[in-house]
């Protein structure tokens, strides 16, 4: 049998927690045409000029609060996750497979990538992008820049055979997972007594209106992953809700924003608050301080000093989560 590469992917980090470090990286990241659909010309200047210059230094503090003295939690959980996926594949493959990991942006990069299972013989090759529901501007681009790596390894002559995988939203083990994992963090059989005072939240990170309504599924996903995940739980209709968190700019994103929904929600009533980000396989800079510490801050501050707001931790290197990846990838072997 030809021997199998696997490319884990996800979204990438500064090198490091400095501002040199962090406008490089979203220099690359802010450059990509399908996240950023403006004219090249108006939008470098744009970019050059108003983003630039000023965004490193607004989040540098994120980065350093967040960064350890091993490096980037979030890269370090995506190296743990690749060895997971690696070692599960390893027990029932009777081939060949080498396993790599990269990032749309940063490093290690999808080329770096790809260049590691051309040197290691790969004849074919599966690309998972770590997003658990498709949407374009994540695991579409980068699935994309797998495609434009591999036509320029082509000229090379390594022209592999190419499995992608677009989503695993609805593996039962991605499913358990999250279930698992609020449970152990929140019970809701254990509030019971609190009654209409309690609620869990999923967010995800929103996208861009223009992209679903010109057939992005994400938003059905997202709303078939919670309607699992809360059968799962025992969850009736009104104790837990969606919304989206981190637009970008001006235009027309996906919502409620979990910010104003946080809002409606303490005004409600709602004093013991849960929020869970299942989009995200790792935890990072959005989960860390922009969930679990702003929007809890604000949350406490609407709703008062009594009130909980708990933040239910990415699955990282969940056991059930690479399982889910690895079924996704077996229907490919």
């Amino acid at each position: 049998m030809p021997k199998t590469g696997i490319l884990l992917i996800n979204t990438g980090t500064p090198a490091n927690p400095t501002e040199e470090a962090i406008r490089i990286y979203l220099e690359e990241m802010l450059s990509d045409r399908m996240l950023v659909d403006c004219p090249p010309f108006i939008w470098k200047r744009v970019l050059k000029h108003a983003i630039l210059p000023k965004r490193p230094a607004k989040t540098r503090p994120f980065y350093e609060s967040f960064w350890t003295p091993e490096g980037s939690p979030f890269m370090l959980t995506s190296f743990a996750q690749r060895d997971l996926v690696e070692r599960k594949l390893s027990e029932d493959a009777a081939q060949g497979l080498v396993v790599e990991l990269a990032m749309r942006y940063g490093s290690p990069s999808i080329m770096s990538g790809l260049q590691a299972l051309r040197n290691a013989r790969c004849e074919r090759i599966v690309a998972v992008p770590l997003y658990p529901q498709y949407v374009r501007v994540c695991a579409g681009t980068c699935l994309a820049k797998v495609r434009e790596c591999l036509a320029e390894l082509a000229e090379g002559g390594w022209e592999p055979k190419l499995e992608e995988v677009g989503d695993f939203w609805q593996q039962p083990a991605y499913l358990d997972a999250l279930a698992d994992s609020i449970r152990r963090t929140w019970d809701p059989a254990a509030r019971t007594e609190r009654g209409a005072e309690e609620h869990l939240v999923f967010s995800w990170h929103s996208t861009l209106m223009a992209d679903i309504t010109a057939g992005d599924p994400y938003r059905e996903q997202n709303e078939s992953t919670a309607q699992a995940v809360a059968r799962r739980l025992g969850l009736e209709e009104g104790a837990w809700s969606i919304s989206y968190q981190s637009r970008f700019d001006g235009r027309k994103w996906l919502q409620p924003f979990t910010g104003d929904h946080l809002a409606e929600l303490a005004e409600a009533g709602i004093r013991d608050l849960a929020i869970i980000c299942p989009g995200f396989v790792a935890d990072n800079i959005e989960t860390c301080v922009e969930v679990s510490q702003q929007l809890r801050d604000a949350f406490l501050q609407a709703a008062g000093p009594e009130a909980r707001f708990t933040y239910i931790p990415a699955l990282n290197e969940s056991d059930l989560l690479a399982e889910a990846v690895c079924a996704e990838i077996r229907k490919r072997l």
